[in-house]
């Protein structure tokens, strides 16, 4: 019975040990589970990439050029941005001044009408554009 003592009392031991040990770790435990988690998570990615790029070498090369494309787009686009916040462009000064026409048209007064266009039309195809002809005397 003194080897059975002996193991147990050892047993025993570990236990409390172990016990310990995770006591001491427990506020990081939550850290080293997803930590693992990820680690887990990338290696499958990973694994799943490769074989997809060995399976299909034209998929990878598509991405690849997609990629570059998308990196250029965004460092061009972050160099313009930047160019255009460190010398902001200066305010254009002028002068406005409105039509005779515009002000007129303003006022009530009706905006005179357009008939050059239609009248080039007319004498393009020989139409008056759906209006009655004018009777010639």
């Amino acid at each position: 019975m003194n080897a059975i003592d002996r193991l147990s009392d050892s047993g025993s031991a570990l236990v409390h040990q172990a016990r310990r040990t995770l006591s001491a770790t427990s506020s990081h435990l939550p850290q080293w589970l997803e930590a693992g988690a990820v680690m887990s998570v990338a290696k499958t990615g990973t694994r799943a990439a490769t074989t997809l790029v060995r399976r299909n070498p034209g998929v990878a090369i598509a991405i690849g050029v997609v990629g570059v494309g998308v990196l250029a787009y965004r460092f061009f686009r972050r160099r313009a941005d930047a160019a255009q916040t460190q010398a902001p462009r200066a305010a254009i000064s002028g002068k406005v001044s409105r039509n005779k026409a515009e002000a007129d048209a303003g006022d009530g007064a009706a905006a005179p009408t357009r008939k050059r266009a239609a009248a080039k039309r007319a004498r393009k195809t020989g139409t008056t554009g759906g209006r009655a002809e004018k009777p010639q005397e």
